[in-house]
């Protein structure tokens, strides 16, 4: 828990400049090439963004196993914040 307290305040701390800055980074977008990696252009907060994506799409998974095994994570665990925010406009 301190550990991911830690990442936590680090990531509060970073400024809207530091999340605009251009990045560039190696993609594998194909197992016949791995050697030849494409290049692809992205920022901190697109990066962030992904990440944040990423994680609620592993959490859905852990939801399920949760679920498999008779425990109930909570409605929203695992579920993307623009599905939350369409069920509670349909509700």
């Amino acid at each position: 828990m301190a550990k991911i307290k830690a990442i936590i305040e680090d990531l509060s701390k970073i400024s809207a400049a530091a999340e605009r800055r251009e990045l560039e980074g190696p993609v594998e977008v194909s197992t016949e090439s791995p050697d030849v990696p494409e290049w692809s252009q992205s920022s901190v907060k697109r990066e962030l963004q992904f990440l944040l994506s990423h994680t609620i799409h592993h959490y859905s998974l852990v939801a399920v196993a949760l679920r498999t095994q008779g425990f109930e994570p909570g409605a929203a665990f695992g579920v993307a914040p623009s599905t939350l925010r369409h069920r509670r406009k349909t509700d």
